[in-house]
Formats: structure tokens, sequence, C-alpha cells
């Protein structure tokens, strides 16, 4: 996924890492996640999660694309960038992994406005 502080940042598991953010999208309300016959079906993959560090500061970027089908309806394919900018401190594990969350919760934010929109405009249809 990069480096910071001249070493290698891996990744364990991203499909784990973005299933868990995409699960945290119903916990603000307005949005419920199920397991069966869903309104709307997201395909999500991630393009690119890195993070680079030059100095004294780090970048981390995450890119989503979204496919999403509505039940008997149409279908939509999305890119949703995050970003996180900030001083690296110390380049440790944590603060790596922590502007990597705060990058994925940007893009999942996007998707979440969105996500509303649509049911919002389907539901006056």
């Amino acid at each position: 996924m990069g480096s910071i502080g001249g070493r290698t940042v891996r990744a364990v598991d991203s499909a784990a890492w973005v299933r868990s953010g995409l699960e945290s999208l119903g916990a603000a309300g307005g949005i419920s996640l199920v397991d069966t016959s869903p309104d709307l079906m997201l395909q999500t993959e991630l393009l690119k999660g890195y993070v680079m560090s030059m100095a004294s500061a780090k970048t981390t970027d995450v890119v989503l694309r979204v496919h999403a089908s509505q039940r008997g309806g149409s279908t939509t394919d999305q890119i949703y960038r995050g970003t996180d900018t900030a001083p690296n401190w110390s380049a440790g594990d944590g603060e790596t992994q922590g502007a990597l969350n705060r990058a994925l919760a940007q893009a999942l934010e996007q998707l979440r406005r969105d996500l509303l929109g649509s049911c919002a405009a389907s539901a006056k249809g």
C-alpha cells in the first residue's frame, strides 16, 4: 500500500477493511444493510489504497469503484476517492492505519450521500 518513513506498508486483508467501512454506512441511519433481497446491491472494488510520505508529511489515498444496481431498475458505476494529508509524526502503524481509515471514511461519505439521494429520488418516483 506504499511506504512511510522508509518502510513498506502492506495490507493484511483489504477486502475485510473495505467491507467493515461499508458496514459502517448503516450506523449513521438512513441506510439498512441486509443479506437477502436488497433494494440496491453494491459491488465495491478497491482500485487504489496507498500511503506515501515526503519529509514530515504523509498523503493517503483510497479509490473505490462502486457498481450499484437497483432491483428491477438501473445500474450505475461510480468512482469515489478519499484523501488524507497530515504531518508524519512517527510513521507508526497506528498513525498509518488512522490515515488510511480517514481516507476510506471520506470516500464512503461521498457514497453515503449518493445512496441517500438516490433512495430519496426513487421514493418520489
